[in-house]
């Protein structure tokens, strides 16, 4: 099926749209504004597309709005309460190192040469302060994490700043050892499938665009 490029009256982008679809309402794909695609007159040519006011269109989509809004919602809440938990941890951790970091390293490198020697890893414990390090880092490493999942989800629920949420939910599924052991994986994903989807990121759009809301209809 041949497809034309027409000009979106509200934003100038260029749209491609299959000539089947001419005459009809559509939805631009970058502001999300409906309009009426123009129609071939006898010549061929494309008359001007037609934008339609919101009230239009607007009373037959706002259940599908929630729906959308739900499924980002949802995931976001879930993964936010796990977050918040890990959170809490990190900044205690935090605040024990920062307090007396000489201490809580010699009380992990204790716990290392411990452990060390009940498994018989002579090993390991010649590189306990290596260890320690490494453990360290992860902690750090683990509240960085914590503190982007919080604010990417919180991005999520309002439906602001996506990029931000994108990388909450990117920051979740590398958060392996919090959210309950791999909780944060599958949690993560989730989330990021339906931040991926069309409707989703339509949400974000109308957030962002106040004169759009309302606004949906056919997909192009």
């Amino acid at each position: 099926m041949p497809d034309s490029t027409i000009v979106c009256p509200q934003c100038s982008a260029d749209v491609r749209l299959p000539d089947a679809l001419l005459g009809t309402p559509v939805k631009c794909p970058r502001c999300y504004h409906m309009f009426r695609a123009p129609k071939r007159d006898a010549g061929g040519a494309l008359t001007p597309p037609e934008l339609l006011p919101a009230d239009a269109y607007e009373d037959t989509t706002e259940a599908d709005h929630k729906s959308a809004r739900f499924r980002v919602q949802l995931p976001a809440a879930i993964l936010l309460a796990g977050a918040m938990i890990a959170l809490t941890f990190d900044v205690l951790t935090e605040m024990a190192i920062a307090q007396n970091p000489v201490e809580f390293r010699a009380a992990m490198k204790k716990v290392v040469l411990e452990a060390a020697e009940q498994q018989n890893r002579p090993d390991i414990a010649a590189q306990a302060d290596d260890v320690v390090e490494a453990m360290i880092f992860l902690i750090h490493s683990s509240f960085v994490a914590a503190s982007l999942t919080v604010l990417g989800c919180l991005s999520a629920l309002a439906f602001r700043f996506y990029p931000l949420a994108i990388i909450g939910s990117l920051a979740a599924m590398v958060h392996l050892w919090a959210y309950g052991c791999l909780g944060g994986a599958p949690l993560g994903m989730w989330l990021l499938l339906t931040l991926l989807q069309r409707g989703s990121r339509e949400q974000f759009a109308r957030r962002s665009r106040p004169q759009s809301d309302g606004y949906n209809g056919v997909e192009r």
